[in-house]
């Protein structure tokens, strides 16, 4: 569930949206440093997928 072939590369910052984030919700605000999500489990990994979609949003289709 990650890039590959290395899942610890950060994200590179030309992926960065509009408002310099990566459209997560622990990114930095002001779009100085980048942040890693990690999970023990695909469970978790899912569910921190998914909390970028909170209930009733339409994004993404």
């Amino acid at each position: 569930m990650a890039p590959a072939p290395d899942p610890w590369t950060w994200p590179d910052w030309s992926q960065a949206i509009r408002d310099g984030t990566f459209g997560n919700r622990w990114d930095d605000p002001d779009g100085a440093y980048r942040v890693l999500y990690a999970s023990s489990s695909r469970f978790g990994a899912l569910l921190e997928t998914l909390a970028r979609f909170p209930p009733g949003s339409r994004r993404g289709g």
